[in-house]
């Protein structure tokens, strides 16, 4: 904006807020005749003006905006990056009885068993659109998109990974302006997983040593938790989704286990 007369200049600011609200809430059954489960639920909201926010560009991106903006504290305040309004996790722990007093090879194959597992569940994390270029000629790269008019909801049948949100819904910014989207306004795919495990205890002295059969399975259904897709309106893939939680090199929240099913079996001597 101001070429040739003048280059880069940077300003700082030390000052942020971010808020957190919920409500958590628990259940949970005491281990007791040999089984206990805890679900924890949380309904939260993180809002802040800190983090990137920006999809894919350098982090810090909404820490810098161009001093221009008229809109600069309605486009920098929004929901955190990490911020997830429902979040269930369930646990559970079950030696199971069947074959326990049952004697010989009957007890050594059916009996000793414990089953275990982990589900979480959490929906989607704020996306913000940006358009990826330099129009508002300051030289920064953190222009906003644009509103449309255009209903942001993909058209009905549309296959949601080709089109996660309705890409003619923004637009670049017009030259000269910063742009008026505000921050975390969509919402990336709900994340699932489901991990169990199988445990078989084998004595082998007595009560003091025994042996322990691990069979370990991540994400036992093989259920893909798919990446956010880009908001950046510059990107060939634009508002598509291209890859999982295993291979975008990131995660989500508190869910990391988002690759496909893997199966673990190990022994562990016990004594």
């Amino acid at each position: 904006l101001f070429a040739p007369f003048y280059g880069t200049m940077t300003g700082y600011n030390d000052n942020g807020v971010s808020r957190y609200n919920s409500f958590q809430t628990s259940l949970i059954k005491r281990y007791s005749r040999g089984f206990t489960v805890q679900i924890n639920y949380t309904f939260s909201k993180s809002m802040d003006d800190i983090g990137s926010g920006l999809q894919g560009n350098t982090a810090g991106g909404d820490q810098v905006l161009p001093w221009t903006n008229p809109y600069f504290d309605r486009m920098i305040n929004g929901p955190s990056d990490f911020d997830h309004a429902h979040r269930i996790v369930t646990s559970y722990v079950w030696d199971i009885p069947v074959g326990n007093h049952a004697k010989g090879l009957v007890k050594g194959i059916v009996g000793g068993w414990e089953l275990t597992g982990v589900q979480q569940y959490q929906t989607g994390s704020p996306m913000t659109v940006v358009s990826g270029k330099d129009n508002s000629l300051t030289g920064l790269g953190r222009d906003r998109a644009i509103a449309t008019g255009v209903n942001v909801s993909r058209a009905s049948g549309v296959d949601p990974l080709t089109q996660w949100f309705n890409g003619a819904a923004f637009a670049l910014n017009p030259v000269g302006t910063p742009g008026t989207l505000g921050k975390g306004i969509l919402r990336g795919p709900a994340m699932f997983a489901w991990d169990m495990g199988a445990f078989k205890k084998i004595p082998l002295k007595g009560e003091r040593v025994s042996m322990q059969f691990r069979t370990e399975l991540f994400n036992i259904f093989n259920h893909p938790m798919f990446n956010n897709p880009p908001t950046n309106l510059s990107d060939a893939n634009y508002s598509k989704i291209k890859a999982t939680l295993a291979n975008a090199g990131s995660t989500q929240g508190d869910i990391t286990s988002g690759g496909p099913r893997i199966i673990q079996l190990a022994l562990k001597l016990v004594f």
